[in-house]
């Protein structure tokens, strides 16, 4: 049964690389519109100017990006190979964020659990869209399960450089999944560790609330992405069909908040990620379904891997889930109908 296991584990990794593998090679340019953007900023910095404060960024959004994921790409502006690197990025980056999922699972849990989340995740279109362009999220959405390692491993260190590389890549919006876990580290007299990070993260803090004002008017208004109109238009179809398998994890979740005093410590930091990252939902509905598919996904694994009849009912939805989404994304680059704009 292991090695059935593992063998469904690698075949279902595979086919993901080759998904991503086949979709950047069927592409000239690397998918989704948001890579132009940050494309963009990379060329402000590749003049030695500051990209972060730039008239190409508030021209746009209104207020300063956070640099790290700009100056990843500035050598490919340097070289005039943008689009070969931002395309080897979003196969590498989008694999990662699966990869180090998977291997947070195998460390805290088993392979059973990990190839159930494998497949929950794989069974997320929130997840798949969220990390197959590249863009500072994925970045984000790779770094987010080596925080939780390094919080539940008591890396102090090696947990506040995570968080500090999140802040400096993204914003606060990559902070709202470790925020929570980071005030843990005060609950646990983690006094020096706490304060050296939040020092770390409080010039990318103050420039929020400075521009607090800018960034509502950017984002309030619910209205820069066609998933964002629908989450907010018709919410009963657009989450179930953006959330897919990751909408499961929600009931463990919950059932989690009931019996705290009783569940894992793993299972605790997960569920403090996730309503971390509701934080995101009045501004970025989308991206929260996306980042929030990482603990819900997380959840689904260790709940359905310990409980058999949970595992009953639950295993059938999300393989169909899989299924549905992986038919979808395979049809879309067989068509050549991925968004390269």
């Amino acid at each position: 049964m292991k090695v059935k296991i593992q063998f469904l584990l690698l075949s279902v990794s595979l086919m993901y690389f080759a998904l991503l593998v086949t979709a950047t090679l069927s592409n000239s340019a690397p998918l989704g519109a948001d890579v132009h953007f940050h494309l963009d900023i990379a060329e402000v910095y590749s003049r030695g100017q500051n990209g972060m404060f730039s008239k190409t960024v508030f021209n746009v959004i209104g207020f300063p990006y956070p640099p790290i994921f700009h100056l990843l790409l500035t050598p490919s502006v340097w070289l005039n190979l943008e689009f070969a690197w931002t395309r080897t990025l979003q196969v590498f980056l989008g694999f990662g964020c699966y990869l180090s999922v998977i291997a947070l699972m195998k460390s805290y849990a088993n392979t059973k659990t990990a190839t159930i989340t494998a497949l929950a995740l794989l069974g997320s279109f929130g997840f798949t869209d969220g990390t197959i362009q590249a863009r500072p999220q994925t970045l984000d959405m790779l770094l987010l399960p080596w925080a939780l390692h390094f919080f539940l491993s008591n890396k102090n260190r090696n947990f506040g450089l995570a968080t500090i590389v999140l802040a400096w890549n993204h914003g606060v919006a990559a902070l709202s999944g470790v925020w929570t876990l980071l005030f843990c580290k005060l609950k646990q007299k983690n006094v020096k560790a706490f304060l050296a990070t939040s020092l770390a993260v409080s010039p990318i803090i103050l420039l929020t609330l400075i521009y607090l004002p800018n960034a509502l008017s950017t984002w309030g208004g619910h209205t820069e992405t066609t998933q964002e109109i629908l989450i907010f238009s018709n919410p009963f179809y657009m989450i179930p069909v953006y959330s897919g398998a990751s909408l499961i994890g929600w009931v463990f979740a919950f059932y989690g908040l009931f019996r705290w005093s009783r569940i894992s410590d793993f299972s605790k930091a997960l569920i403090l990620s996730l309503f971390g990252l509701t934080v995101l939902i009045p501004l970025w509905a989308d991206r929260f379904l996306q980042y929030a598919s990482i603990p819900l996904c997380c959840l689904i694994g260790l709940y359905l891997s310990e409980h058999r009849r949970l595992f009953i009912v639950f295993v059938p939805l999300v393989a169909l889930a899989f299924i549905l989404n992986m038919a979808n994304l395979w049809w879309i680059t067989a068509t050549g109908n991925w968004w390269t704009k």
